[in-house]
């Protein structure tokens, strides 16, 4: 049986189509993931870079092992190196999902990483601009951290909160065969002393952090650091249960097009929200809530979550506990 294949669950879908509002509330077939023995390696296409693919889809099952993560895959994978106009923002490398095509995941790239020696001028004219980038291999070991937790959470498709999704990214891509206990300890105090506003803002989980607040990497630093402390301190099962805890409020999917979106799948025996997003859609679907506010009511949904999530993984009696362990 292929990976991706599983038993029929009850799926919410909520599109918001122009001033419209439309709530279904259907069974339809949602694949969770059955692993089996795979060469990742098979998956993943590309025209160009099979050197470097390779040696970093190696470095991605190290890394993987050495958080005690043996069992894991991702989805049919194309990496595209696409040609930028000048005032164009950079592919530096991202995830996009198109669930219908053969190869549901694609991963972008500026077509001047199609080859090292474009590569290297390149990389540096980024520094020149401010831009501290990681370089192509890391940048595709941190996408593919992304897609191979939707197998490890079993959870297709489904990014965790931001906060949480960049710091396991982070977490994976800075793992070698040793875990980076020390630096992750570094990043935090750092952030404390320089930018103590910044990490409140990323440890105020009751308000989920977005792309547009342009947190850069303190998000995925401070997202880093709560999944090694409880890996750490509680083991890696409560670490992937975070995970599977801490949904974003939509499931990944780009050919869905304008304000329309996949709802994530809520559980009603794993997530403690389960009850009021029911009763959100309801009155998403009755009209009740108007467009423009479903959005915010769903973040402020995703924020319950995260924080009923970490007192559960922690053994806590409240989210302030949770704080307080955690910078200790």
């Amino acid at each position: 049986m292929a990976w991706w294949m599983g038993n029929p669950r009850k799926v919410l879908f909520f599109k918001p189509l122009g001033s419209k509002v439309e709530a279904l509330c259907d069974t339809i077939i949602l694949m969770t993931p059955e692993l089996e023995p795979t060469n990742i390696k098979d998956k993943v296409k590309s025209d160009h870079r099979a050197k470097t693919i390779s040696t970093t889809i190696d470095e991605l099952n190290t890394s993987l092992n050495t958080l005690g993560i043996t069992n894991y895959d991702i989805p049919n994978t194309e990496i595209i190196f696409k040609e930028q106009k000048e005032n164009q923002s950079p592919l530096l490398g991202h995830v996009e999902v198109y669930p219908s095509k053969p190869s549901p995941v694609e991963i972008v790239f500026d077509e001047r990483f199609a080859t090292p020696q474009k590569e290297q001028p390149y990389v540096q004219q980024l520094h020149e601009n401010g831009i501290g980038y990681i370089g192509m291999q890391q940048a595709l070991k941190h996408e593919l951290a992304h897609i191979s937790m939707w197998s490890i959470t079993k959870q297709e498709r489904q990014a965790a909160t931001r906060t949480i999704d960049e710091g396991w990214a982070n977490l994976v891509q800075t793992t070698t065969d040793t875990l980076p206990i020390e630096q992750t300890k570094q990043n935090i105090k750092e952030l404390q002393t320089q930018k103590p506003e910044i990490l409140d803002k990323c440890l105020n989980f009751s308000k989920v952090t977005i792309y547009e607040e342009r947190l850069n990497t303190a998000e995925s630093k401070t997202g880093q650091a709560l999944l090694l402390w409880i890996h750490q301190g509680y083991g890696v099962d409560k670490m992937i249960e975070l995970i599977q805890k801490s949904p974003e409020y939509q499931k990944r999917d780009d050919e869905l097009e304008g304000n329309s979106f996949e709802l994530a799948v809520l559980d009603k025996e794993t997530h403690k929200t389960y009850s009021e997003y029911i009763s959100l859609l309801k009155n998403i679907k009755s009209g009740k809530i108007e467009p423009n506010i479903a959005k915010q009511k769903l973040r402020e949904i995703e924020g319950k979550q995260v924080e009923y999530a970490l007192v559960e993984t922690t053994n806590s009696k409240d989210i302030q506990e949770v704080k307080a362990k955690f910078l200790k």
